[in-house]
């Protein structure tokens, strides 16, 4: 036995070694992603990745459970702004974890996604739950709601970074007077960037830099698009970044958190030329 230990520790090593050097050449590649696929196909990466995540829940261990609380954040913006009325849209809606907990708060709330298994899952749940909350299949970014159907629209669980291309995204948020009140109030939740910069991101940078020039690449990508969480999503790189971002996209800023990845915003009143 002892004339194995050898061979099979240096086996062992070998095979550690080669697991380092694949994972970070996965890493690289995945760096790549979003410099070379164009908006449409990320956008279609995303979807793609939210059947596979829900197709695996457990419909007993996973589902939301009457009770269940809002993240610390969603409960202090909520309190601060006097979220407790009126209509909620949720966008993203899930397995309705947010819908129903603001439900509970006597909001009317009326949740939309893409997955259809999410979506008959949440409107089992509500019925259980005798919330008040509606969901249905749609996507958040081409939304067929009526003009001013609602006080307040909530994006959470970071997916406003899951939206590739800045101008895309405040195409989208300007978009979103259309369903609001007057004076309504958006919230949103976006990913920073808070680990330091790896060795990968400077060559990752680099390549990314020769790739957007090719025919068919993304002519949109930024510093801070990944392929993370499988599928994409841009890390806003400061606090600056997020700000100036939102402000071009001409809606005033209630509040923001860097630290917390949130920001609640309301559009300026629209104004009509005199007669």
């Amino acid at each position: 036995m002892r004339l194995l230990g050898s061979p099979i520790r240096l086996f062992a090593n070998i095979s550690q070694a080669l697991s380092v050097f694949f994972n970070r050449v996965s890493r690289l590649l995945e760096g790549l992603v979003p410099a070379v696929l164009p908006p449409s196909q990320l956008n279609a990466l995303t979807r793609e990745s939210y059947v596979d995540y829900y197709s695996k829940v457990s419909t007993k261990e996973d589902l939301p459970q009457k009770g269940d609380e809002l993240e610390q954040w969603e409960t202090q913006v909520f309190n601060t702004h006097h979220v407790d009325a009126g209509r909620m849209l949720v966008l993203g809606s899930g397995l309705g974890r947010e819908s129903l907990a603001i439900a509970q708060r006597g909001v009317t709330v009326v949740g939309v996604d893409t997955n259809d298994l999410a979506v008959r899952t949440a409107v089992q749940f509500a019925g259980t739950m005798g919330a008040r909350a509606h969901f249905s299949i749609a996507s958040f970014l081409e939304l067929p709601f009526a003009s001013g159907s609602f006080d307040f629209v909530l994006l959470t669980d970071v997916m406003y970074s899951a939206i590739p291309d800045a101008s895309a995204r405040q195409t989208w948020l300007t978009g979103l007077r259309h369903v609001l009140k007057p004076n309504g109030l958006v919230i949103l939740s976006f990913e920073a960037e808070r680990e330091p910069a790896s060795r990968l991101t400077p060559i990752c940078g680099r390549l990314n830099a020769m790739l957007v020039k090719l025919p068919g690449a993304n002519k949109a990508y930024q510093r801070g698009d990944a392929y993370a969480y499988g599928h994409f999503i841009h890390f806003f790189q400061d606090e600056r970044e997020i700000r100036n971002e939102l402000l071009d996209a001409h809606v005033a800023i209630q509040e923001l958190s860097w630290d917390h990845g949130y920001a609640v915003v309301r559009h300026f009143p629209s104004i009509h030329p005199s007669s």
